[in-house]
């Protein structure tokens, strides 16, 4: 579809995890800085969930230089921690992330948490601005699950913050409070969930995309 893509990443770590195909090339480059690109002459920019990462400004007047004339797409998208099936589960995974996880997350981080909302004043050509909203649900299991609430960047400043032990504590802590809500049962003491198949759980996660795309309308 593509004759050549270019994707960038500050972390020489994840580009060394990146997909390699013969039309894409990967830079470990930051966004802000889109000097090797020539002018007018890209088709598409797109970031995913990462425009709150970035100095927004810089990076846009960039994006607009780079974009082909009348026709050059910037399309940007994000979505929310999400929500289980589960009512009395999601009540507990939002008390982790929103309230025991607060003082740890990047205060950049809560911009993505309204879907990029009050973002918006800041994204160009607002007269072909079009926002669409994509239903996205996960079957997934709670051992799944649980391994994305790890790789959360709250979850390790928490660790880096307060040590292995306390961190081990505070997950050991919401696996058991999850699995209580799923199989509905307590667990008696804390190597319990030692025993229990995670992967055995089956979970929904509907986590909503939301996007927006805009076409570059100036020569």
């Amino acid at each position: 579809m593509c004759e050549r893509v270019i994707g960038l990443d500050v972390s020489a770590n994840q580009l060394a995890h990146a997909i390699t195909k013969d039309n894409i090339e990967y830079s470990c480059h930051t966004a802000e800085d889109l000097s090797f690109i020539q002018s007018n002459s890209v088709d598409l920019i797109t970031t995913a969930t990462t425009l709150h990462w970035l100095d927004i400004e810089v990076f846009l007047e960039e994006a607009k230089r780079i974009l082909k004339p009348r026709t050059g797409v910037l399309a940007v998208w994000t979505y929310a921690l999400g929500t289980l099936d589960n009512p009395m589960a999601d009540a507990v995974y939002h008390e982790f992330h929103q309230v025991l996880l607060f003082p740890y997350w990047n205060m950049k981080r809560w911009l993505a948490h309204d879907y990029y909302e009050s973002l918006v004043p800041l994204l160009p050509y607002k007269s072909t601005l079009r926002q669409f909203t994509i239903e996205q649900r996960t079957e997934t299991t709670l051992g799944q699950f649980l391994g994305f609430v790890e790789s959360l960047s709250g979850c390790q400043t928490y660790r880096k913050q307060n040590g292995e032990e306390a961190y081990q504590e505070i997950l050991s802590t919401l696996r058991q409070r999850l699995v209580q809500c799923y199989l509905k049962f307590k667990l008696r003491n804390n190597n319990n969930d030692e025993i229990i198949d995670f992967d055995s759980i089956q979970i929904t996660v509907s986590s909503p995309v939301r996007l927006y795309l805009m076409r570059k309308n100036q020569i």
